[in-house]
């Protein structure tokens, strides 16, 4: 178990793997906050393009985000329309949309939180590609959702043009180069998506002694589970809503 800065957590996994619902279940504890894939992270690492110099920008914005929500400022975030989060971020009906579909962001307060409350982060692919370096900050706790990858191929192959975007999106193409190589490929897709598979379960094996590793399938089926990764006793607020990506 890793104990270092409990009370700011990154929040990774395999995409369609569970890490959505993981946020929800996080958000819903006592004095803590999730926020659901900040775009911005996104934006600053296609600039930044390397993983040290996002580490040390997200050092920052998880000290801004603090203290805005401690002021009770609008945060920006990917959630319900009544503030509640979300637990897919492609299928839950309670998601904002455009005409496009495309998912819109919100903003919200969360009112009674501590000095020292939790606030989690959550995007996949990006936290996964910067893994050996955040890790050597010490900062940060960081939490992966890991899926049976049956499961995970066949969710992809739903959404293809959401795993084989170009890498920039993801934020591979500087800062996990072996994943990038996969996306800029021609191999076939389900080839892709095999090897892509792959690459997150390896960096999450070879730094398990470091994350800590959650399984979809267990708090899936004991969201309470979710709570004693912070030893909590009592459940995340509507953890039955969960939706099974």
């Amino acid at each position: 178990m890793v104990v270092a800065s409990p009370r700011n957590i990154l929040l990774t996994g395999l995409p369609r793997g569970g890490s959505c619902a993981a946020g929800a279940l996080i958000d819903g504890l006592p004095d803590t906050v999730c926020l659901n894939a900040p775009n911005w992270h996104t934006g600053i690492a296609s600039k930044l393009r390397k993983s040290l110099p996002f580490g040390k920008w997200l050092l920052g914005d998880f000290y801004w985000q603090r203290r805005q929500l401690l002021a009770q400022i609008p945060v920006s975030d990917l959630r319900a329309g009544d503030g509640t989060p979300l637990f897919d971020g492609l299928r839950d009906p309670r998601r904002i949309a455009d005409s496009t579909d495309a998912p819109q962001t919100m903003e919200f307060t969360r009112p009674g939180l501590s000095e020292d409350f939790i606030l989690c982060m959550r995007h996949h692919a990006l936290y996964t590609a910067a893994l050996p370096t955040l890790l050597e900050f010490g900062h940060f706790r960081i939490i992966a959702v890991i899926r049976n990858p049956v499961d995970i191929l066949l969710s992809w192959q739903h959404t293809p043009a959401l795993m084989l975007a170009p890498s920039d999106q993801h934020g591979l193409s500087a800062m996990w180069p072996q994943a990038h190589k996969v996306t800029a490929s021609d191999m076939p897709a389900l080839d892709k998506m095999a090897q892509l598979a792959e690459l997150f379960f390896q960096r999450y094996h070879e730094w398990q002694e470091h994350i800590d590793i959650v399984k979809y399938e267990h708090f899936v089926q004991n969201p309470l589970s979710v709570s004693h990764l912070f030893d909590m006793g009592k459940p995340p607020a509507n953890a039955s809503n969960i939706v099974a990506p």
